[in-house]
């Protein structure tokens, strides 16, 4: 009996059900990451604490920072 090559199996697309998962690592989707930016969490240091994400590999930390960037009303600090 011959084998099968083996595919590997791609990751789930990030917007497949219009919550995109932002943080593959830890598995942080959009909706947790915006609900933190509401409960306070205004700097990229306490999203990261809060949630988990960006804790893994931490290539979504740019994209924590453009989530950042767009809800944090611009007379806080987002240092």
């Amino acid at each position: 009996m011959a084998s099968v090559p083996q595919r590997p199996i791609d990751p789930p697309s990030p917007r497949d059900d219009g919550n995109p998962r932002i943080c593959f690592c830890r598995a942080v989707h959009e909706q947790t990451l915006l609900a933190a930016i509401r409960d306070g969490c205004h700097t990229l240091a306490q999203l990261i604490e809060h949630t988990g994400a960006g804790t893994g590999c931490s290539t979504c930390r740019g994209e924590l920072s453009e989530l950042l960037e767009r809800h944090v009303p611009r007379e806080l600090p987002r240092s």
